[in-house]
């Protein structure tokens, strides 16, 4: 079966990146292509479609994720409408209301507009399939998506939609403990998909509010934080308690630079350590800040895991992992940060 991923337009290889990590986390096999930046195109075992789209389920820079019935050249567009009518009508179990809608992606000039598209596609439906269809405009029980790129159609059904909405739940303002130097739900969850786990134990040695293991927590993983300050470790159990996370969450009072626990201990790090603007480092040079997690991330990461942070781009960290994945983000215009997934690999 394949699935297809329509990915937000802001920070492609980002999206790219999160979409192929949770899908990496599910340790189940797929073969993936993106196409025109927007477009990731997923082959996946029958039997894990259910796991997939559950991780995908927790992605914030995709749109949409439909499950493909055809694809083909644009040309063929009225054989590829009949080929997907006759997908989706062995696929139906009963009569139901059905709509198509057209999005197109760097489409050639010659492309028809939307809604003649979207018109010629569900006449074809319509023949087809017969009277287990009536045509719904405003609220479909089945949503019938086209993607046209460049010169290819591909045709499929609407699985998921995914509003960053759903997370503003949890923004800064909202919680019990705020501080300005929070981190948004969409990056925190951002990076946490990043890490490539759906279960074990992640650890934020700088997590202040608890931006991240509040994300981490939100999608069933085990998460400890660490914050050298005394009101911050309070304020993040609290805000941690607030979401009824306390279940999966810790938080400890300790040095970044030392800390309290055994050597190989976690599946990944996920932290965004202070640098100096909003976030105090406590008189140390934000240089020294990062060369301690640099350090203690070799010790206590486990062999293949993930060390997901972010920092200025005048800061050049030391990187004593391997490099997997980098990325700029531009937060103003006196303001670059930098998002780094390094590995121990050995």
């Amino acid at each position: 079966m394949k699935l297809i991923v329509l990915l937000a337009g802001d920070y492609p290889d980002i999206a790219a990146e999160e979409a192929l990590s949770v899908l990496f986390a599910t340790r189940t096999s797929y073969v993936a292509e993106l196409f025109y930046e927007r477009l990731l195109r997923v082959a996946i075992p029958g039997e894990s479609i259910d796991r997939a789209l559950k991780a995908l389920s927790h992605l914030v820079l995709a749109k949409e994720v439909v499950l493909e019935l055809v694809q083909g050249h644009y040309s063929s567009l009225r054989e590829i409408a009949e080929r997907g009518a006759l997908a989706l009508k062995n696929m139906l179990e009963r009569e139901c209301t059905f709509a198509v809608r057209v999005l197109k992606i760097k489409p050639l000039t010659t492309v028809k507009s939307s809604v003649e598209l979207e018109r010629e596609i569900g006449e074809a439906i319509l023949e087809v399939v017969g009277s287990k269809l009536k045509v719904d405009l405003r609220k479909p029980e089945v949503l019938v998506r086209a993607y046209i790129a460049r010169d290819r159609l591909f045709l499929g059904l609407l699985v998921l939609r995914l509003r960053r909405s759903r997370l503003r739940e949890r923004a800064p303002q909202r919680r019990p403990f705020f501080h300005p130097s929070a981190l948004t739900p969409e990056t925190a969850r951002i990076m946490v998909n990043l890490s490539r786990v759906d279960e074990g134990i992640v650890l934020d040695p700088f997590c202040g509010t608890g931006s991240i293991p509040l994300e981490a927590s939100s999608v069933g993983i085990f998460s400890i934080g660490v914050d050298i300050m005394r009101e911050m470790v309070e304020g993040s159990k609290a805000n941690s308690a607030f979401y009824g996370f306390g279940w999966c969450t810790d938080f400890v009072q300790a040095d970044a630079c030392a800390l309290p626990f055994r050597d190989q201990s976690f599946d990944a790090i996920i932290t965004d350590p202070p640098y100096g603007r909003l976030s105090p480092t406590g008189g140390r040079d934000p240089k020294s800040i990062y060369d301690c997690l640099a350090r203690e991330a070799r010790r206590v990461l486990k062999l293949g895991a993930a060390c997901v942070y972010m920092h200025p781009h005048k800061l050049d960290p030391s990187c004593t992992l391997s490099l997997r994945f980098l990325s700029s983000i531009l937060v103003h215009s006196d303001l670059t940060r930098i998002l780094r997934v390094e590995v121990k690999e050995q």
